[in-house]
């Protein structure tokens, strides 16, 4: 800012000083003078102006980058991943405890495996749930537990006996 304030008042001095100089009986010739030492004041006064119109396109590329270094939907998807595959988790959790506490199965013989619409940001979709029972839980009739799973959950249910 001073040697802004400082160019400003040297060209105006040195503008005053030549047109003083200029004898006063050829006009025209004054009148050209004054009219380039104006436009020569009138540059300095808007030179930061040319210095801000310069710098506006290596600003906006600064800006561009910044944005796109933020990766926003990168960030957004990559959350609604981490929150779909911890509620699928404990879907997946609650069902199959909610098996072994209706049919008295040992923990280890009965796993549950969502599928899930990826599609949906604003809630969890089950598209499908397989069932898979092992050893003595193959006794069970699956129908029973098919129809179970589908009442509690409300999504087609697929069961594996092993």
């Amino acid at each position: 800012m001073k040697l802004y304030v400082m160019t400003i008042i040297t060209v105006s001095v040195l503008g005053g000083i030549v047109s003083a100089m200029l004898p006063k009986d050829n006009s025209g010739l004054k009148k050209q003078v004054n009219f380039v030492i104006g436009l020569i004041c009138a540059i300095a006064l808007l030179s930061p102006v040319v210095s801000i119109a310069k710098n506006a396109g290596a600003l906006t590329g600064e800006i561009e980058k910044a944005i796109n270094s933020l990766e926003v939907k990168d960030s957004i998807s990559q959350g609604n991943k981490i929150i779909i595959e911890s509620g699928t988790e404990q879907i997946s959790k609650g069902v199959t405890e909610a098996i072994i506490s209706k049919y008295g199965f040992d923990t280890e013989n009965v796993s549950v495996s969502l599928t899930v619409n990826d599609d949906k940001i604003e809630a969890i979709v089950l598209e499908k749930i397989t069932v898979t029972l092992k050893n003595e839980a193959t006794w069970t009739d699956g129908n029973k537990v098919k129809q179970y799973v589908e009442g509690l959950v409300g999504c087609p249910v697929q069961i594996i006996k092993i």
